[in-house]
């Protein structure tokens, strides 16, 4: 495992213009709770349920079993100081150079590239790490998301029953360059 955290904090351009990707920190927790409550459609999607009042503290203290917080990057991206979305990342989960994402989660202004732009950086900032894999789950009922995602090159390697119904788990190997 790593000795030194890496931290990532970038400018990238999309077609809405530049953004910025940082590590998210607790004084964020407002506007990383009003994104959820923006994206709505995707809590209703795949939950079902309307987005839970403490969405954004879930995501700042969430854990799979057996990994820490140094494993965890919750990363912002940012319009100017607009918060236009979030990355959940756990290093090394299921296996060393394995990197999930936990979640993608955009401003409801989808469509724009912006997902792929933050894929990209995202990709050649893992493989900088040392990951090899990256690993994520979709729900079936996210057929948007299934799509964005075999269009990134990741394929379908298992499914399975969750609180959230049929969830597909999809792998890619990491580029070094990017999308």
């Amino acid at each position: 495992m790593p000795s030194a955290r890496p931290m990532l904090k970038a400018t990238f351009p999309t077609e809405v213009g530049n953004l910025l990707i940082r590590s998210h920190e607790h004084e964020d927790r407002r506007d990383l709770q009003a994104l959820c409550e923006r994206c709505e459609d995707y809590f209703e999607l795949v939950t079902g349920r309307p987005v839970p009042g403490a969405e954004a503290q879930s995501l700042f203290s969430g854990l799979p079993p057996g990994k820490r917080y140094d494993d965890k990057f919750l990363l912002g991206t940012f319009r100017s100081t607009s918060l236009v979305g979030v990355v959940d990342v756990i290093r090394d989960w299921r296996s060393e150079g394995s990197w999930t994402l936990g979640l993608l989660l955009l401003d409801p202004t989808r469509g724009h590239g912006v997902g792929r732009a933050i894929v990209a950086l995202l990709d050649s900032w893992m493989s900088a790490q040392g990951a090899r894999l990256i690993r994520l789950g979709v729900a079936v009922r996210n057929a948007r998301a299934i799509n964005f995602w075999t269009r990134l090159g990741f394929k379908e390697v298992d499914q399975m029953e969750t609180d959230n119904g049929l969830t597909l788990t999809m792998e890619r190997p990491v580029t070094r360059a990017g999308l």
